[in-house]
């Protein structure tokens, strides 16, 4: 596979899970707490937590940013991934999420001007 074909599989999954984070973020702000996304972020970010890593490319990219960066690493808790997985309302989850958006749109453009070399 080629560099550029790599690096569209990447955006590609950055940019699902980019939506994903955009609609949990949605609910959060109209006050709905439970749903099946907030249940498949919660748990994605829980295995980030207890174990460091995820399967999918676009997960391990957060998971590295989350390490990169302290002040984000210490904000995303059991209490947010319980939260986001039991529908339990929570303050932190949107604050944790907008810089979560934050860090995938930086990534999405960074593999943008991979692409383009």
């Amino acid at each position: 596979m080629s560099n550029t074909g790599l690096q569209y599989g990447l955006y590609q999954q950055t940019s699902s899970l980019a939506n994903l984070v955009d609609q949990v973020l949605l609910e959060r702000r109209r006050e709905k707490t439970a749903s099946s996304a907030q249940e498949r972020l919660g748990n994605s970010l829980s295995r980030i937590l207890e174990t460091g890593g995820v399967p999918e490319l676009a997960w391990r990219v957060v998971a590295l940013r989350l390490r990169n960066k302290p002040e984000l690493r210490s904000a995303l808790t059991p209490e947010i991934t319980r939260a986001l997985t039991q529908g339990e309302p929570s303050l932190e989850v949107i604050p944790f999420l907008e810089h979560l958006a934050e860090i995938l749109e930086v990534e999405q453009v960074q593999t943008v001007a991979r692409m383009r070399g």
